[in-house]
């Protein structure tokens, strides 16, 4: 049995571990900020050719688009320093990983002829999937990630009720929910001087 003193002693140290711990990324910031341009640039420009008020051949400037994010992505990984993460980050990308692997296998299936969702309705898997990855993240604290994640799911929401304007919505929700939260986070990030 511990007395009055030691478990104060306790709850003190307790509370210092508490107090520095982030609900900040530090790691990983910067993919929602390219991904979640990419993915809004895909869903509009989806919608841009899906309405014929872009040639068809412009497409290919979303998929420009999902490779330099790719590029971008692999890059990113190869060059990052070796830094320390926290056990926060290092859930978020184990989350980020299961959530853009089951995403990812989902449009190879549409690739090659399943033809379930379409192109609007990938983007609407993709969005789904985003929000997954921010509410998990929300779940630790961060208010920002609950933002963007509500803006995901409200554009989901929008998409399904006017599905004339649907890569619209998703754009947007990819553009302000994903790559806005990503933005934020840096920002905070630059701020606490990391």
């Amino acid at each position: 049995m511990i007395d009055g003193s030691e478990a104060g002693e306790h709850l003190a140290m307790v509370e210092r571990i508490v107090d520095r711990t982030s609900t900040r990324l530090n790691v990983g910031a910067e993919y929602f900020v390219v991904w979640g341009i990419s993915s809004a640039l895909m869903s509009l420009m989806f919608q841009l050719v899906g309405t014929h008020l872009a040639p068809g051949n412009s497409i290919w400037i979303a998929w420009g688009a999902a490779l330099a994010a790719v590029l971008f992505s692999i890059w990113r990984g190869r060059t990052a320093p070796q830094q320390r993460i926290t056990f926060l980050e290092r859930e978020f990308l184990t989350v980020l990983k299961v959530a853009m692997m089951v995403t990812f296998f989902v449009f190879i299936i549409e690739i090659f002829g399943a033809n379930l969702f379409g192109g609007i309705g990938m983007g609407a898997i993709w969005s789904f999937a985003a929000s997954i990855v921010l509410l998990y993240i929300a779940m630790h604290g961060n208010r920002r990630a609950l933002g963007g994640a509500i803006i995901l799911l409200l554009s989901l929401v929008v998409a399904n009720v006017r599905p004339e304007y649907a890569g619209y919505a998703l754009s947007a929700g990819m553009f302000i929910g994903y790559a806005g939260f990503g933005v934020l986070e840096l920002i905070a990030s630059s701020r606490a001087g990391d």
